[in-house]
């Protein structure tokens, strides 16, 4: 307070400039905002003060007292208009000519700090570069680059001779000084290739030894300048923890984006960030987060926590973009991983008009992009575009172009959208020739519009010549899995004639854009395996989730519109028959399911009548033949006239046939079986019934009956016991004595299922009658919740979930009234895993007889898993182990054996 009195009554004339100097630059370096300090400061900085030092400091006590106050100015945010301006525009060659490194590094660095422009010191800096550099420390070197660099001067003497001086610089400067040099570099687009050598060189040393700032600084300028330095990221990758232990989440959202832009992956650094997920998007602003999710797209870095809280903050965040590029680098990132995030989606939506009023056509191409990916509709985001078409039209890059055209189709809004499509397509196709441009993803894309447009009947104009023909030839790369093989060559196994790679658009090519992955092009059957890349992702957990997406519907949707029977193999399903050793019955069930013909000849059920003798013994007792009749048609299994088949009395059977028939005739266990339930079988299950006892399963033509008939014939079989009883006047009689002796009308029975007023009783099994192989098309998600929302538990007695085929069984075996019988809110909730294994308990009449007992091993082997389990619960026997397994296949084999 004293000091501040004194100067403001003897004026600075009576203290000097050295020691004015001196006391600024000590609370400049104490950072001293008090009142007093203030007053000083302030008096100092007065224009007639500050004007008078710098000239009195020009003519007797040097550029060190200078160089000093405009730090401490810059130090306290004082801009001195005074003295800035005095040695800017009187005193800047005495300064750059007269100061040492230090003087001139330090002056400069205040100019930038307090961003007041000084283009004649900078032109004298540049003027003495060889002096500021060769006589400098390293650390005045990257004071005077940074000032550069901040005032937008690109100084190209300095920087000159910067890199002639790189060894020296970064041997003997310190990370923080590397960091403000390369920053300086990038900020003025110059590349030194001596000094990012360097750096390269001495990786270890500045990363080991350097703090997370300038490491990002460093990173950052490489990705600026599209400088490798693998080296160096290695050394991130190696100090991953300490960097975001002790970084700040924008620096190491740099550093990401830096690595992504390089194409240079920091496995150790992306797992880091993911391990503190919460904490870093808590931290970031928008920007930064945009940059993370982007650069882990970028390189194909699966992030799923950092998704998971990305997606839970997203109002927040959308909320602190500041540019429909931030937003839209989110919404990509989302749509590469095929991540269906509904509150992304929706919040995008919700900012459409904001998107489209930014005027970055890119941004809007890639959200496009990811709306397709997804198969996201989102009608006000394609309204918006619609109405502000114009716009995009003016967009001169193709590959955003096309991605809006591809959204269009993949989305099936061509039709809604028919002047967006028609204008975007003009615009991608009158674009001149480039081919950096015209890349083989844009010209795929363009490709499929048109095959999409033309499907849906739109007309659109024919690229010229020049692009028609790299359309047209433009190579695809066929990736097979192995999955896809091993269906193809399962498919083989059960008869089914195709071929793989098929061209949908001809009548014989394979391969090219669109190619179906197995088809049999007779039938005009397309069989597509959807791997885990056809399904989208929960943005929860990341796990691949049972939703297409958008290119997988529209396929379908384009190869059905072209008259085309599309069945697609889930992989889910087709590794969970592979484990149960299903995958033949599997592929027939969906085969079958689509009403597909598997044209398989089948030695049992297809002989020749005419060609048998008529002495060999019929139907009866051994060696007896069969009178000769009127012949007459004794069975008609089918009401389509095609299928019309009858067991003829002027033909016999031979021996063989005749025996099996023997045995089996006078049993007929699926006789009190529901039609659902039969639905449930296979074809091969009910075509082997019916043929084990003598029923052809063919119709007049020779053609295998598909499965509603076989039903039929099965629903329509009699035994020859009840064909006696039928006939036998006596069994008549009995049936008509025993319903008088209940004094019950036989006209008022209600059917099972009516109640007494006529109205159908609610059934609370609906996915009862599905068939297994459609069951099997389920999720456990689905198949669990199906079964809790019927208050069924799906833990066994260890409070393990169940398997999937326990689920199933579950489901199979759920009565429709099951869920009155559970007493709300008490303990006696039915376990599905007791439905799955304990068969003591079920209300169902186990089934009689082992028709299977006459089977041979051979044959019991190619029944499945589930066959088996059914046909013995069916016959009331236990089916799982001490533990509540289902016994293995070979244990289910002896069991029906010993039945």
């Amino acid at each position: 307070d004293d000091l501040a009195n004194q100067l403001e009554e003897r004026g600075l004339e009576a203290m000097g400039v050295r020691q004015i100097a001196n006391i600024v630059h000590a609370i400049g370096k104490m950072h001293l905002k008090n009142a007093c300090t203030r007053r000083i400061i302030m008096y100092v900085a007065r224009p007639d003060n500050a004007n008078w030092l710098v000239t009195t400091a020009a003519k007797e006590s040097g550029t060190q007292s200078v160089a000093s106050i405009a730090w401490a100015f810059a130090k306290l945010g004082i801009k001195s208009s005074g003295f800035f301006s005095e040695l800017e525009m009187n005193h800047s060659k005495w300064l750059v000519k007269e100061g040492n490194p230090q003087a001139i590094a330090n002056t400069v660095w205040a100019y930038a700090t307090l961003d007041i422009e000084s283009p004649r010191i900078l032109a004298e800096v540049d003027r003495h570069a060889e002096k500021i550099v060769n006589e400098g420390y390293p650390q005045a070197v990257a004071n005077t680059a940074w000032a550069c660099a901040k005032l937008g001067t690109e100084s190209p003497n300095l920087f000159s001779a910067i890199d002639n001086r790189a060894e020296w610089l970064i041997r003997e400067g310190n990370p923080q000084a590397v960091a403000n040099i390369v920053w300086a570099c990038a900020t003025l687009g110059i590349v030194l290739p001596k000094l990012f050598d360097e750096v390269e060189n001495n990786s270890a040393k500045i990363v080991a030894n350097g703090a997370p700032q300038a490491i990002t600084n460093i990173a950052w300028a490489c990705g600026r300048l599209g400088v490798k330095i693998p080296r160096f990221f290695a050394e991130i990758d190696k100090h991953a923890q300490r960097i975001v232990k002790e970084g700040n989440a924008i620096d190491i959202a740099n550093t990401a984006w830096a690595s992504a832009t390089l194409g240079i992956n920091v496995p150790k650094l992306f797992s880091q960030v993911e391990r503190h997920s919460t904490w870093f998007v808590k931290e970031s602003d928008s920007q930064a987060v945009s940059n993370t999710v982007w650069a882990l797209a970028t390189l194909g870095v699966e992030s799923p926590k950092l998704f998971a809280v990305v997606d839970r903050r997203i109002p927040w965040l959308f909320g602190g973009c500041r540019t429909a590029q931030e937003v839209s680098n989110i919404v990509w990132a989302f749509g590469k991983f095929g991540i269906a995030s509904q509150r992304v989606f929706s919040e995008t939506e919700k900012r459409s008009e904001w998107i489209f009023d930014d005027d970055t056509p890119q941004s809007i191409a890639n959200i496009a992009s990811t709306f397709a990916v997804t198969g996201y509709p989102a009608p006000d985001f394609f309204d918006a575009l619609q109405a502000n078409i114009e716009t995009i039209t003016s967009c001169d890059d193709l590959q955003g172009v096309a991605n809006i055209c591809y959204a269009l189709v993949i989305l099936d809004l061509g039709k809604k959208y028919p002047s967006a499509l028609t204008s975007l397509w003009n615009l991608a196709i009158s674009m001149e020739y480039d081919q950096a441009q015209f890349t083989p993803e844009a010209l795929m894309q363009l490709v499929q519009v048109k095959l999409y447009a033309e499907a849906d009947g739109i007309k659109l104009q024919e690229p010229p010549a020049e692009l028609k023909k790299l359309m047209d030839n433009i190579e695809t790369y066929e990736i097979q899995s192995k999955y896809q093989k091993e269906v193809s060559e399962v498919l083989s196994d059960i008869g089914f004639a195709h071929e793989e790679e098929v061209s949908p658009l001809s009548d014989t090519g394979t391969g090219g854009i669109l190619a179906i992955d197995m088809a049999c092009r007779k039938q005009k059957v397309a069989i597509e395996y959807d791997g885990p890349s056809h399904f989208l992702r929960s943005p929860a957990t990341g796990e691949v989730t049972s939703i297409k997406n958008g290119p997988t519907k529209a396929k379908r949707r384009f190869l059905e519109k072209l008259g085309w029977k599309v069945i697609n193999i889930d992989y889910k399903d087709w590794m969970e028959a592979k484990r149960n050793s299903e995958s033949k019955e599997w592929l027939r069930s969906q085969l079958e399911d689509a009403d597909v013909n598997i044209e398989e000849k089948d030695l049992f059920a297809i002989f020749e009548v005419e060609n048998l003798s008529a002495n060999e013994p019929s139907i009866g007792e051994p060696g007896s033949q069969m009178k000769e009749e009127e012949p007459k048609a004794t069975r008609v299994v089918s009401s389509k006239p095609d299928a019309v088949f009858a067991v003829s009395s002027s033909f016999t059977v031979s021996p063989f046939f005749a025996a099996q028939t023997a045995n089996a005739n006078d049993n007929h266990p699926w006789r009190g079986l529901s039609e659902s339930t039969l639905k449930r079988k296979t074809v091969p299950q009910l075509s082997e019934y019916l043929q084990e006892r003598g029923r052809s399963v063919v119709d007049s033509n020779g053609k295998k009956l598909r499965k509603a008939d076989l039903i039929a014939a099965v629903q329509s079989f009699e035994t020859m016991a009840e064909s006696m009883e039928k006939d036998d006047p006596r069994v008549t009689q009995k049936s008509e004595d025993a319903t008088q002796s209940t004094g019950d009308d036989p006209k008022t029975l209600e059917e099972p299922g009516i109640t007494g007023d006529g109205f159908t009783q609610e059934v609370n099994n609906p996915w009862g009658a599905l068939s297994e192989s459609t069951l099997k098309r389920k999720t456990v998600v689905q198949l669990s919740d199906y079964l809790q929302e019927r208050g069924i538990t799906v833990a066994d007695d260890k409070g393990k979930k169940l398997k999937k085929a326990d689920l199933i069984v579950a489901v199979l075996n759920l009565s429709p009234n099951d869920s009155d019988n559970i007493e709300t809110g008490t303990d006696t909730v039915l376990s599905a895993s007791k439905h799955a294994v304990d068969n003591s308990n079920l209300l169902t009449p186990p089934s009689e007889g082992n028709p299977w007992n006459e089977l041979t091993d051979s044959s019991l082997k190619r029944k499945t898993v589930a066959q088996l389990t059914e046909y013995l619960m069916d016959r009331g026997a236990k089916v799982t182990d001490e533990n509540g397994k289902t016994l293995k296949k070979a244990y289910l084999i002896s069991a029906v054996k010993s039945l």
